[in-house]
């Protein structure tokens, strides 16, 4: 998604090993009915001044030919689509055109379209849909925002996933920085003015809490069209680009996007409910080309006990000391050395307290980042985006945005868990999950969709200098792959790219990548400036399926030194919000 650095690092590891755990058996794979395979397009000869996306416009399924066009159910500003509203409900006088996940999801007996624009303040908006008989879907009502109000608003919403269960599952990245609050609620440094910017949505910007962003968000839309919107405070805060469900309906893997982040895992305690469960972050070792994955237990949370402690606003000092490290990287006695994005530190745990009687448990999952570091998890991955999952396979998706800073081989790095080649075109990896999992500290893992190990499935490949059109990728394959997709039964996996003239590609591509060959398809090209984002299958919606699509902020995000095409104007930069399709249903 847009790209805000942060940069973190990795803790030094416990000591203990886990015992190896067997490769786990891929379960039997269901009946997917005809194959689907789509025919791809490629980059339009006038690809550096296209002022709207191209799409394909066929598939197969199995003898039958389908049209299944993209379609434009809105471009932000239509009926004020993602107008951005203060806490008291005053309009702000702005329209985000980062319009990035959207969901399909079944209220009241019809659908609606649930909307993530990614701005700050940010905005969730809903719209009922009307279905026609053939599947077609257009708007059937206004678009609204949802009042997030009671949750403090909405910071950076990112990506998302319908869940299991049928609500919106959503997102908050790049949490700001608690560290950085003065008691009288100022900020000693506001990284990038975010605050500053978020301070328009509050009455009283000098009342706000940190801890009250970086949260999975749930939204579900009831019978009679009201939103009902939740942060899901168990599953831990940090710069979450989506929370994936797997189909247990109790093992979430969680992104964090950002520069040296990490990968969590949530197991809810009971299907269907992300108000409870246990933490986990991912503690990588690179073995060859792939990365063994251990799992480091941050422990268990209720939504009441950390809602309790948000409700508090307890500061950053009462849940950790700071100190600063030597330059070898040591510490005092009793402080742990992490390095991470907001910076090198030296941390351990506060004394408690009336409002922190339970730093370790604050700890867990208002700084989930900093606990993880100091607990032993790794936190170099580099912008780590998409996840998704292919059930037949057991393979759970991870898009790596771009494979740079401390992700490499690091000789005199504090902490070197991962040793990759650089590639900053970025890659996909993918690893099979199973059960009889145990943590690092041999506890065992209550899911049966653990990762042992991961490696490459696709990856994008550098160019040695950048082509004449500003491609800093070769454009037969990925480039820094960001929302992921995958339609089970049919071994199709869609990658979305965020990219950018003079990097990576010029123009961002929706990528249709058959995982039995690599082979891929192109389905969608956007103009330059923009990225592809919102995608995800919707296997069966009243009988149809669809794909959503977005084509995020075109002709926004440009280098500076590359001069817009005459006629390019704001009309040409708002967002295209749609979708691929009708499918046949293709539930199974």
């Amino acid at each position: 998604m847009r790209t805000l650095a942060l940069a973190l690092a990795l803790a030094a590891c416990g000591s203990h090993t886990p015992p190896e755990t067997p490769a786990p058996e891929p379960p039997a794979p269901a009946d997917p009915g005809p194959p689907l395979a789509v025919t791809g397009i490629e980059i339009p000869a006038d690809g550096l001044t296209l002022r709207a996306p191209v799409w394909a416009t066929r598939a197969m399924l199995g003898g039958t030919e389908l049209d299944v066009s993209y379609h434009t159910l809105f471009r932000t500003g239509d009926g004020g689509f993602g107008e951005m509203f203060s806490e008291t409900g005053a309009d702000l006088g702005e329209v985000c055109s980062d319009q990035d996940f959207d969901s399909l999801i079944v209220a009241g007996g019809k659908p609606w379209l649930v909307s993530h624009f990614e701005c700050v303040p940010g905005a969730i908006w809903v719209t009922p849909l009307d279905q026609a008989a053939d599947g077609a879907l257009s708007p059937g009502g206004e678009p609204r925002p949802v009042d997030w109000s009671a949750w403090g608003g909405v910071w950076f919403p990112c990506s998302g996933q319908v869940s299991p269960w049928g609500t919106h599952l959503g997102s908050e990245e790049y949490e700001p920085d608690a560290r950085q609050w003065r008691p009288d609620g100022t900020l000693t440094r506001d990284l990038y003015g975010a605050w500053k910017d978020f301070s328009r949505y509050l009455t009283d910007p000098a009342a706000g809490s940190p801890y009250r962003y970086g949260w999975p968000l749930e939204l579900a839309i009831d019978d009679q069209g009201t939103p009902v919107p939740a942060k899901r405070y168990a599953m831990g805060r940090f710069s979450h680009e989506l929370s994936y469900v797997l189909p247990d309906r109790r093992t979430v893997y969680q992104s964090d996007d950002g520069t040296a982040v990490g990968l969590f895992m949530f197991v809810a305690d009971e299907a269907g409910a992300l108000d409870a469960g246990t933490l986990y972050a991912a503690r990588f070792t690179t073995e060859g080309e792939r990365a063994r994955t251990e799992w480091v237990s941050l422990g268990h949370a209720t939504q009441a006990e950390i809602a309790a402690l948000v409700e508090r606003k307890p500061l950053f000092s009462e849940i950790f000391e700071v100190a600063e490290p030597a330059a070898d990287h040591t510490c005092a006695e009793g402080f742990t050395f992490v390095d991470h994005g907001y910076g090198r530190e030296c941390l351990k745990l506060a004394a408690p307290s009336e409002r922190v009687p339970d730093p370790a448990l604050a700890a867990s999952r208002l700084e989930s980042r900093r606990y993880a570091a100091m607990l032993g998890a790794t936190t170099e991955l580099e912008k780590t985006e998409g996840i998704t999952f292919d059930p037949d396979s057991g393979t759970v998706f991870l898009s790596v945005s771009t494979i740079r800073g401390r992700m490499l081989a690091e000789p005199d790095a504090p902490q070197d868990g991962l040793r990759f080649e650089e590639n900053r075109c970025g890659a996909v990896w993918g690893g099979t999950s199973g059960a009889g999992v145990v943590d690092t500290s041999g506890a065992p893992i209550a899911s049966e969709h653990v990762i042992g190990s991961m490696g490459t499935v696709t990856k994008g490949t550098p160019l040695a200098e950048i082509d004449a059109l500003g491609n800093g990728c070769d454009t037969g394959g990925i480039a820094n792959p960001d929302n992921l997709t995958f339609l089970p039964g049919h071994h199709l996996l869609m990658v979305a790219e965020d990219t950018k003239w003079g990097k990576g590609h010029v123009n961002a591509v929706l990528w249709a990548v058959d995982v039995r060959d690599g082979s891929k398809q192109r389905l969608l090209v956007a103009p330059p400036g923009g990225e592809v984002t919102g995608i995800h299958w919707i296997p069966d919606l009243l009988g149809h399926g669809y794909l959503t699509t977005v084509v995020q902020h075109p002709w926004s995000e440009m280098p500076k030194d590359q001069p817009v095409p005459d006629g390019i104007t704001d009309e040409d930069r708002r967002a295209f919000t749609g979708y691929f399709g009708p499918f046949p249903s293709l539930a199974r």
